[in-house]
């Protein structure tokens, strides 16, 4: 009887992405590069450039000490769409990671930029891409 109900209560969290493993994902990481928080935001891109949705993307934007600054959650990308992760108000160095457990590199083109607001929109000052 214990070990239906412990296959159970695993069967559950794995049907819950609980115990979701990204230890074999694909990986790609930018350079790092500056943002001035008086004139400049980071933000990280990633573009599905599949026919095929990609349901298991992880999205971080680290400082240059590796410290987490954001993170997207698990996000679900359509075809020929894009994602943006976002950094206001920050000042030094940064870079992105993202994660797939299910998706191959062919799959994904993503980078990270630095964008200042003209008044009229958004410019892209700096940028590297994921690799």
């Amino acid at each position: 009887m214990q070990v239906k109900k412990s296959l159970l209560a695993i069967g559950f969290a794995m049907g819950l992405g609980l115990l979701t493993s990204h230890a074999d994902a694909t990986l790609w990481a930018t350079g790092p590069i500056h943002a001035d928080s008086g004139v400049t935001n980071l933000s990280c891109q990633v573009t599905n450039v599949s026919s095929a949705t990609i349901t298991d993307l992880i999205v971080q934007l680290f400082n240059k000490d590796g410290a987490v600054l954001r993170t997207s959650g698990v996000v679900t990308l359509a075809p020929n769409r894009t994602f943006q992760l976002w950094h206001l108000n920050y000042t030094g160095m940064g870079y992105c990671r993202i994660t797939s457990a299910l998706s191959g590199a062919s799959q994904i083109r993503g980078n990270i930029q630095t964008h200042r607001f003209t008044g009229t929109y958004w410019e892209a000052v700096n940028y590297d891409a994921a690799r």
